[in-house]
């Protein structure tokens, strides 16, 4: 997972992209960047790669600043998506000794584990949160089970 903010003194704020574990665009976020026209939006649009590794050639020959960020996913972003909400202080005792990679994974992976336990109601129980993480069921790919 890659995180990358993009600025520009054409616009106030930043725009977020990121990027999959293979280094694939996975999100775009504009809603941290004010003042964009929409047609400075449709150009950042195209121009923001696919690939991360192409981030360098994408704004090249512009006043367009990129850099790589950390992942910021709070606990409470987390439990918002997880299906389960059973003993989360365990949870949320253990999220601060997960890093910043390991708690977006596990904020993603919640999303789509929602999901699969909303399609396997009536005979699956969701894992209390603690235990999901701990044992790393955050890695498993949940929408293809």
């Amino acid at each position: 997972m890659q995180r990358f903010l993009i600025t520009s003194p054409t616009f106030k704020g930043h725009i977020e992209a990121l990027y999959d574990s293979n280094g694939r665009i996975f999100r775009m976020d504009f809603g941290k960047a004010s003042d964009l026209s929409d047609e400075q939006l449709r150009g950042y649009k195209i121009r923001i790669p696919v690939i991360y590794d192409h981030m360098e050639e994408a704004f090249k020959d512009t006043k367009v600043k990129w850099e790589a960020a950390d992942m910021e996913v709070t606990f409470q972003d987390f439990m918002r998506e997880y299906p389960y909400k059973r003993n989360t202080h365990l949870a949320e005792a253990y999220w601060p000794t997960m890093t910043s990679s390991q708690q977006y994974q596990a904020f993603v992976a919640a999303i789509t584990y929602r999901k699969y336990c909303e399609r396997k109601k009536g005979w699956y129980t969701p894992m209390i949160p603690v235990k999901w993480l701990k044992t790393g069921e955050y890695k498993n790919n949940w929408s293809e089970l």
